[in-house]
């Protein structure tokens, strides 16, 4: 038996269980026995402690995870007449009682052994799904013309793969899971919030980042937002020469916003942003990469304003702070892989976005129950289930405000039954973080979450140099509450120094609608010089000059 000291202590409430069960083995006829018969392994191998595991060369997840516990890797193929759906697991040898499911971002389908790998640092039997088919993020061809496969990806086979991996952890170890969280960021945050959804009885504790929940109206927004700039020969297209200009005008207005000068928008949703300012005139300039002419501050509201049709938002616009990500999203050449879905070069597609294709795309989502749209979330809170969303402020890929306007529509919908929504569902908003990690204004962004461990390296666990201490650790946070009834109320956040993963700065990341202050004494660097608070003034909207118009972010053709 290898007991782990640290893990034994942090999971106390649930005795680990050592190995599989007695009738168990790591090997591929004991699991074909316990499958059903629709089913086979594809994989079954012992990795023993410190050891790697992976399927190199996977178009979709081509890492190994390494530096393991000692565990058992299984992959699982189940073919049935709509679909062929396979999913790994990662079974330890010493289990702390507890599942966990990690899921895909983008179009992915593959089973994800390094975010597997990091949850199985902690104990967790993990699973990963590759939703009936194997691909990359960008690659979205496989959908067309083939509806089961679209069922698959949205909902079917990661709820499939779910139950049929509860089965099979019950039967290994002679025990049923005594709690069931899923944890992941971007396409794998819609997966979470289908799931609590359409599958309330899945999962105790969800842990969603940046997710794409409003999918098909995301769609059009991407194809809306992302021709903006097209073409590049056009009077009103921002070069990628303005792009430095543009970083530091937006910071020098908006830094300050949150009370202090330190290179981090924190509150994006309270700087009044006036782009006449950057205005050649203004300025009084004639370097045209250091300012911007008429059309190009049009194009630049047009790309910080939310998407109308008429009176109808259809969806929230980038926040104030994603500028440096600005060339992944509006350069000389944005969404090839998303134009290649389509009839046709991006610029004659932004001609084509319009409410009809809005309708036609809400109409295709519906088919498949690809938006998450359900805001009566009465029976996960029935059975005790617990959501914690967190989403980047600079974000460049997913607006923020989605996450925003789901959890208000949340509010009032769970408001009206006279539930307390903050009870069961809670948001945290990270300040300067892109989409799901990582930050290029060095703010604090790592809280252990989905994707995060990997992004950092293929053997991380929980936080480097926090390993395991709940207050840097957001799945452990979410372990509390759903387990000891302690609700989230903060975690800290820490960005690490370039070329290692020591702590360079940290701060806590607090529950919205709540911000973190500085106490205006100490080094503005340490988390506990930091607290959170109620945020100060009205949020503000994007323009030009005096044309602000609160409320309605809005553009419309």
């Amino acid at each position: 038996m290898r007991w782990s000291t640290l893990t034994a202590v942090l999971f106390a409430a649930t005795p680990l269980v050592s190995a599989l069960g007695p009738d168990a083995a790591c090997t591929a006829e004991y699991f074909n026995s316990i499958i059903p018969k629709e089913a086979h392994t594809t994989i079954v191998q012992y990795v023993p402690q410190d050891g790697s595991f992976g399927e190199v060369g996977d178009i979709a997840y081509p890492l190994a995870a390494s530096i393991l516990p000692a565990l058992c890797a299984v992959k699982v193929n189940v073919t049935t007449p709509q679909s062929i759906v396979t999913f790994g697991l990662m079974l330890p040898d010493n289990w702390n009682g507890r599942f966990l499911t990690v899921g895909n971002g983008g179009y992915t389908g593959g089973a994800n052994w390094v975010d597997m790998g990091a949850g199985a640092q902690y104990g967790f039997a993990v699973m990963s799904s590759d939703l009936g088919h194997n691909g990359t993020a960008e690659d979205g061809a496989w959908q067309w013309g083939n509806p089961e496969l679209m069922v698959d990806w949205s909902h079917r086979g990661l709820h499939n793969s779910v139950v049929l991996s509860k089965q099979i952890i019950t039967k290994a170890y002679g025990l049923i899971p005594k709690y069931n969280y899923f944890m992941s960021c971007s396409n794998g945050g819609r997966q979470a919030m289908v799931e609590s959804q359409m599958y309330p009885e899945d999962f105790d504790g969800i842990v969603a980042g940046a997710a794409p929940w409003w999918y098909t109206r995301e769609a059009v927004w991407v194809l809306k937002t992302r021709t903006t700039n097209l073409p590049a020969d056009a009077a009103h297209n921002i070069p990628p020469e303005n792009v430095p200009f543009i970083i530091e005008a937006v910071a020098k207005q908006c830094d300050a916003s949150d009370g202090l000068v330190d290179g981090i928008i924190s509150e994006p949703n309270r700087c009044k942003l006036d782009i006449a300012a950057m205005g050649c005139d203004v300025l009084g300039t004639t370097n045209m990469s250091q300012c911007l002419t008429p059309p190009q501050m049009e194009t630049m509201q047009k790309i910080y304003s939310d998407y109308y049709e008429g009176d109808e938002m259809i969806y929230p616009g980038v926040e104030v702070g994603f500028e440096p990500r600005w060339l992944e999203m509006y350069g000389p050449r944005p969404a090839e892989s998303f134009a290649s879905l389509f009839a046709g070069p991006l610029k004659d597609l932004y001609n084509q976005v319009s409410m009809a294709l809005v309708i036609g795309e809400q109409a295709y989502g519906k088919r498949f129950n690809l938006d998450a749209d359900n805001y009566d979330l009465s029976a996960f809170h029935a059975r005790g289930g617990k959501f914690l969303s967190y989403h980047g402020w600079a974000d460049q890929l997913i607006p923020p405000r989605a996450s925003i306007h789901y959890y208000q529509n949340l509010r009032a919908t769970m408001d009206a039954k006279g539930v307390n929504t903050t009870d069961f569902f809670r948001l945290m908003m990270i300040p300067g973080m892109g989409h799901c990690a990582g930050s290029l204004s060095h703010a604090p962004w790592y809280i252990a979450a989905g994707i995060q461990a990997w992004s950092e390296g293929t053997w991380i666990r929980s936080t480097p140099g926090y390993e395991f201490q709940k207050d840097y650790d957001i799945l452990l946070k979410m372990m509390d509450w759903v387990e000891n009834n302690q609700p989230i109320e903060k975690v800290i956040a820490t960005e690490f120094k370039t070329g290692n993963l020591e702590a360079l700065r940290q701060r806590p990341i607090c529950i919205y609608p709540k911000v973190a202050v500085y106490k205006g004494c100490g080094n503005v660097e340490l988390e506990h010089n930091w607290e959170c608070r109620d945020p100060v003034g009205p949020e503000e909207g994007v323009g030009v000059g005096p044309n602000i118009t609160q409320g309605k972010r809005g553009w419309a053709y």
